[in-house]
């Protein structure tokens, strides 16, 4: 609460406003109760006017001066209730309304002159004038009155400012309340988009996952067929035995979707990445009739979960790439690992292609590689054959 405040009026002050102006009217007819001539009613009609006027200048709707108002209540109230006291020779009492405001507006800083003023200055001034019975009776009933005017204005203030108080808590509170709603609303709107990028990623990762691991099993058990056939007449047990490689074939690769289904990852964490790898090419070299080779560089450190994934399945691509559309007949596989890097090459003898398309296959095999920062590089050209080499920065990848 400040000295000076520019601010509308409240509504109890518009009522206090209307209470005011009705009071001036009771003191206009004031001379005529007391029914005495001696009091000249035009000087004190412009007396009132005044009074009435100046005050309003300090407390009015758009500017309130708490200072100041007291000040000119005193100069004009307080000085026409003196006058009235010193014509009459008794204590009269006009200034009761005006004191409930004073109260009303009073501030910590003007109380000592609120007191000084109402309190003490007029009721002892009257006491000068006053020629009456029991003078000091009606002494204290005019301070008695002074404060109890005085003390309801400041409950009536006390009891305004904790409802002002309240309704803008109220207010803050209800705009927390939209606000939160916005928001709320705003993470509903945000959880269902990333539920659609959830479901639209895991559509892409069981994608990928079919796509390596069923087109290398298919791969491999059409490649083990077209050799069944052709022993079926020649060595009938050899063929024999080749149908049971090629149904265990099978086997694992239901069981390598079902672990794509369930999330579960398709290789075995007891053994290391070289182990994991060139078993995977000895398998495709038994079941495809393929001269595979296989070449370890440098000393084998351990290699998290999702390198280990991205670089089994490009392999599974890499050599199902090379017996499917390049008609190798020897591959070389070679794994690398320097100090800050794994390095994988897939090298084939096919008849390789000056152009080689994006397909489903390397799309994915890039995808994989983006997600641990790792790159591919195709070497390619009609003849000679394909060279596939994956490079994997070594980390940690959660």
């Amino acid at each position: 609460m400040d000295i000076v405040e520019k601010r509308k009026w409240l509504g109890i002050e518009w009522l206090f406003f209307i209470t005011y102006t009705c009071s001036y009217g009771f003191v206009l007819i004031y001379p005529f109760l007391l029914e005495n001539e001696s009091i000249p009613y035009f000087q004190f009609f412009i007396w009132n006017v005044i009074s009435f006027i100046l005050p309003l200048l300090y407390w009015r709707s758009g500017y309130i001066n708490r200072r100041w108002f007291p000040v000119f209540v005193f100069l004009t109230n307080g000085l026409l209730e003196i006058y009235l006291s010193y014509t009459t020779h008794m204590f009269v009492n006009i200034l009761s309304f005006s004191l409930i405001i004073v109260g009303f507006l009073s501030h910590p800083r003007t109380w000592w002159h609120i007191i000084l003023l109402f309190i003490i200055g007029v009721p002892i001034t009257e006491l000068l004038f006053a020629d009456m019975n029991y003078v000091y009776i009606h002494l204290a009933f005019q301070i008695l009155n002074a404060s109890f005017a005085l003390g309801m204005g400041y409950l009536i203030q006390r009891l305004t400012e904790k409802s002002t108080q309240m309704k803008q808590l109220y207010e803050k509170n209800l705009c927390q309340y939209q606000k939160i709603k916005e928001q709320n609303r705003a993470l509903e709107l945000y959880s269902e988009q990333v539920e659609k990028v959830t479901i639209l990623e895991e559509r892409n990762r069981m994608a990928k996952e079919l796509h390596d691991t069923v087109g290398h099993t298919f791969t491999s058990v059409i490649m083990g067929m077209d050799a069944v056939i052709y022993l079926l007449e020649k060595d009938p047990e050899r063929a024999k035995e080749k149908l049971i490689t090629l149904r265990n074939v099978t086997r694992n690769g239901l069981d390598e979707v079902r672990g794509s289904i369930h999330q579960i990852s398709p290789y075995d964490e007891g053994h290391s990445l070289h182990h994991e790898l060139f078993q995977r090419a000895k398998e495709f070299a038994v079941h495809t009739q393929t001269n595979v080779q296989l070449q370890l560089n440098g000393e084998e450190t351990a290699v998290s979960k999702p390198i280990r994934l991205a670089l089994v399945r490009c392999l599974q691509e890499a050599l199902t790439n090379a017996k499917r559309h390049g008609h190798a007949e020897t591959i070389q596989v070679t794994l690398s690992f320097t100090a800050d890097a794994i390095g994988l090459l897939v090298k084939d003898d096919g008849i390789g292609a000056d152009q080689i398309g994006p397909g489903f296959g390397l799309n994915s095999m890039k995808e994989r590689l983006l997600a641990i920062q790792g790159t591919m590089a195709i070497s390619s050209s009609k003849g000679k054959g394909t060279t596939v080499t994956w490079t994997v920065p070594k980390g940690e990848y959660p």
